[in-house]
């Protein structure tokens, strides 16, 4: 029998999914849904909703400066900027802002990410498993891999090897942005043929 107000399953695609489709406001959510049934685990460590809650209005301001960003970039340049004294300064404040939100946002996540991580790996003692979540894919998965975990602890399979994470940090750390470098590389080798056979 399953246990009351403990995380349940939910496939890890859908939300990724859900998160493109929202910005990324939906990764925020699961965070604040997830706090009532991380600490029900009965771990010593419990979580508040205070730091998911600074997500959401990082991200409201991010969505703000970047709409701020464009609008202004739109009405005040024309044409290309050759240096960045040429950009109006109120635009460069800006950007600088938008940049640091967005610092300061990554860095929330982290830390977040990691806060739920710890509830799951004393969950994971009491059950008296003696493995541990990655601290590798909950930096570059974040709530996405937290949820792949609790998917595998739901399962028993948490003793199983870990290959999904892997494979997806392959793809969009490796794979996806070597994509465009093979294809400048055979741009580039299709026009240095074209020199060298005419």
């Amino acid at each position: 029998m399953e246990e009351v107000g403990v995380p349940k399953k939910q496939s890890v695609a859908l939300l990724f999914i859900l998160t493109l489709i929202t910005l990324g406001l939906y990764g925020i959510i699961w965070y604040i849904i997830k706090v009532k049934s991380f600490n029900n685990l009965q771990t010593k460590t419990k979580l508040s909703k205070s730091l998911p809650v600074i997500l959401i209005f990082t991200w409201i301001i991010i969505l703000a400066l970047s709409g701020t960003a464009y609008y202004f970039t739109s009405t005040s340049t024309s044409g290309t900027v050759s240096s960045i004294s040429e950009i109006p300064q109120n635009i460069q404040i800006i950007y600088i802002s938008l940049i640091s939100i967005v610092f300061i946002h990554i860095i929330l996540i982290i830390i977040t990410s990691f806060r739920y991580r710890k509830i799951l790996n004393e969950a994971l003692i009491n059950k008296g498993s003696r493995i541990k979540l990655s601290g590798f894919y909950t930096f570059f998965f974040n709530f996405l891999y937290l949820q792949y975990e609790i998917n595998r602890i739901v399962d028993d399979k948490e003793e199983n090897k870990r290959t999904a994470p892997l494979i997806c940090f392959l793809l969009l750390y490796i794979v996806l942005p070597l994509i465009p470098l093979i294809i400048l590389l055979l741009i580039t080798l299709g026009v240095i043929a074209s020199f060298s056979f005419s």
